[in-house]
């Protein structure tokens, strides 16, 4: 407080890793910041979430109005692969046409997580199951969504008449790594490929 009890400064935050949110801030702190922003749709996303209700989430197929959602998705912090809504639209017609599927989780109207899946026959045992990819938009990560998208997968997996469910994480993924383990997978480091 200053001489004439006029004002105290302050600054909260409010960190959800990697995020970190400025909440309130007296004005007398800004200039110490030199500029200050703060990004009020990160806010906004920080009280959904902190209402969440996972059994609120319902997954269901992806289809061809889901394309904008799942290339937002797909370049999220974390997935990192920036894709066109058209060439998203376009390949997700293709893998839905050749038996793959696309299941999203959906949040209050908004699609928050995606897996695609894919089956490989063999002729000497049941097929495998495949994630080929599960992205969970980073503001709804660690919240279960990933959790209830592995179990469609593995509900869609049976219903193909899998013996298995593989999925590959890259290696710099260990937040990945750490969640596929405590939903019972175990690792199988041998890969062979080659790029064409």
């Amino acid at each position: 407080m200053d001489a004439e009890g006029a004002h105290s400064d302050f600054l909260i935050l409010l960190v959800r890793y990697p995020l970190v949110y400025v909440v309130a801030v007296s004005p007398h702190v800004i200039p110490a910041f030199g500029c200050l922003t703060i990004d009020y749709s990160s806010v906004a996303d920080m009280r959904q979430t902190s209402n969440f209700a996972k059994e609120e989430i319902y997954i269901r197929q992806a289809d061809e109005s889901d394309a904008n959602a799942l290339a937002l998705l797909v370049a999220e912090r974390g997935f990192d692969y920036p894709t066109e809504i058209s060439l998203v639209r376009e390949r997700l017609a293709d893998l839905i046409g050749a038996g793959d599927c696309c299941l999203v989780a959906v949040y209050n109207s908004k699609v928050i997580g995606m897996a695609l899946l894919h089956r490989t026959r063999f002729l000497h045992r049941a097929p495998d199951g495949r994630i080929v990819s599960l992205v969970i938009s980073e503001t709804y990560r660690s919240l279960g969504v990933g959790a209830r998208l592995i179990q469609a997968a593995e509900s869609v997996f049976r219903n193909w008449g899998c013996g298995r469910v593989e999925v590959t994480s890259g290696a710099a993924r260990e937040e990945a790594h750490r969640f596929y383990i405590r939903a019972g997978y175990s690792e199988q480091p041998k890969r062979f490929i080659k790029l064409l």
